[in-house]
Parts: C-alpha cells; sequence; structure tokens
C-alpha cells in the first residue's frame, strides 16, 4: 500500500479522486490516510493561528507514553550558529512539529499524529 504522503500528492494532482473506490479494503485504508491528512492539517492550522503564542499539548511518546508539555513555535534564540543551514521541512509533510519546551527549556519535536489533546487561551481541543 502506499503511504499518505504520496496518496494526498496524488490527490492534489488529481490523478485520483478521494471518492472514487477500487474495494473496501483500499476504501478503508484510504478512509484512514484521509482521517489523518485532515487531522494534521487542522492541528497545524490551529497552531499557525497562534503565531508563537504559549500552548499545551498532550501527545504520546514514541515510547507509549502519555507527555503533556508547555511550549511555543517561532523560537530561534537558542539555535547554534555555526554556520551550517538548518534543514527546514514541511511539519505537514513528515508529520513532525518542532517547538520550544519551556519546562526542558529546549527544542522538542512532537509528531503530529499522536497529539490527543492542544489547549490555549482556556481553549481545549481534543483528538482521537
Amino acid at each position: 500500500m502506499e503511504d499518505y504522503n504520496t496518496i494526498w500528492y496524488k490527490i492534489k494532482k488529481r490523478k485520483i479522486s478521494p471518492y472514487i473506490w477500487a474495494n473496501k479494503k483500499t476504501m478503508e485504508h484510504y478512509n484512514k490516510i484521509w482521517y489523518k491528512i485532515k487531522k494534521r492539517s487542522e492541528i497545524l492550522e490551529k497552531i499557525n493561528l497562534l503565531n508563537g503564542k504559549f500552548f499545551t499539548v498532550e501527545f504520546i511518546k514514541k515510547d507509549n507514553t502519555l507527555r503533556r508539555m508547555n511550549c511555543r513555535t517561532g523560537v530561534k534564540k537558542y539555535l547554534i550558529k555555526n554556520g551550517r543551514k538548518i534543514k527546514t521541512v514541511s511539519p505537514f509533510e513528515n508529520g513532525i512539529l518542532k517547538v520550544y519546551d519551556l519546562g526542558a527549556k529546549g527544542y522538542r519535536s512532537i509528531n503530529i499524529d499522536t497529539i490527543k489533546s492542544i489547549k490555549y487561551s482556556n481553549i481545549e481541543l481534543r483528538y482521537k
């Protein structure tokens, strides 16, 4: 089966229609991928609207433990300036959001697909 980045590219380029399915198995596969794409875009849209303000995120780490973190995006103060370029990849493409953790005072990466909730300005958004 194809990964969701390939399928998203095909849907964007209109090579396949998200509404036409070959069989039930591929329909379930595309539905899971469509949900991931929708969830990623919704989460990134909400975080981008914050414009670097503080927010709390709950997500599942790689070792399957739940983590709660106060963080913000757009912090560039503590980047090491050693003359090398920093690779920037779109968080939508690779599913990894880079944030500055206020508790640990360092940069952390969050897998967007494992986010359970985002809280900002007394608003809490919950995800499956």
